[in-house]
């Protein structure tokens, strides 16, 4: 087994070896801005759009469904309730339009751009807004390679979210369970309403504002590197409760954890 002095050295190594990836990203981006300008590239990208975002897609969606999968590979994604279905694109290029269909009574929206076949934009950009009809979900399944994944008052027996670069906030939702995972990127849950929830993160922080009392809920709570905060009070790298009728579950390999 590993030692805790050794675990503890070889995530800092980690996190090195991460900050000096992201700060080489942001050079060598910074670098084709000033190759762009100096070539007169700057307002156009490589298929002849000119980098401006614009309403590509506003669709009302009449078939009904209990289900909603998302697949997304690059942009900002909120999915919230509201009085009707819906879905709107706003993006810079035709190209980051997904496709939409409904298959037994399951939404799928696939947004089919991968790694290098994302368009060389300058500022690329891209939000896609879900509006889903208030009435409750068997299951959102949510994947984002790439961007913000923000889920407004919606209501599902089962919530899952992966993330791989980006933020995740739960906001005034309500669900039986919730599983995300998150590589790289914060995960927040805010005033929303679980009986299960299951949520792993690798790097970032992890928020829970739960809208019932806090006591009145299992947690199994696990940091390698920082600090886990349970109210106002500092509990270490590890937090075990076995009283209550929900069940909360955290994992954080390097990154604080915060529940109220």
């Amino acid at each position: 087994m590993m030692n805790n002095k050794l675990k503890n050295t070889l995530l800092i190594v980690a996190a090195a070896v991460t900050v000096v990836c992201i700060v080489a990203g942001c050079l060598m981006n910074t670098g084709c801005f000033y190759v762009n300008r100096a070539l007169g590239w700057d307002r156009f990208d490589r298929w002849g759009g000119e980098g401006r975002e614009e309403k590509l897609l506003d669709e009302m969606i009449n078939e009904d469904f209990d289900s909603l999968e998302a697949r997304v590979s690059f942009g900002t994604v909120m999915i919230e309730a509201g009085d009707k279905n819906s879905i709107v694109v706003n993006a810079t290029n035709k190209k980051y339009v997904p496709s939409i269909e409904i298959v037994d009574g399951k939404l799928t929206v696939i947004q089919a751009i991968h790694g290098a076949n994302i368009p060389g934009e300058f500022n690329p950009s891209c939000d896609i807004i879900i509006t889903v009809k208030e009435d409750k979900l068997k299951l959102l399944d949510a994947t984002l390679s790439l961007g913000d994944l923000t889920v407004t008052e919606l209501k599902a027996d089962q919530m899952y979210c992966h993330m791989d670069l980006g933020n995740l906030t739960l906001d005034s939702c309500k669900a039986g369970r919730i599983d995300a995972d998150n590589n790289l990127g914060d995960i927040e849950l805010l005033n929303t309403d679980f009986e299960e929830a299951d949520l792993r993160c690798d790097l970032g922080e992890v928020s829970v504002e739960a809208p019932f009392d806090i006591q009145d809920c299992q947690k199994d709570i696990t940091v390698d590197l920082g600090e886990i905060i349970v109210g106002d009070k500092p509990c270490g790298n590890r937090y075990v409760t076995e009283a209550g009728s929900r069940k909360l579950t955290i994992s954080n390999d390097l990154g604080d954890v915060n529940v109220y």
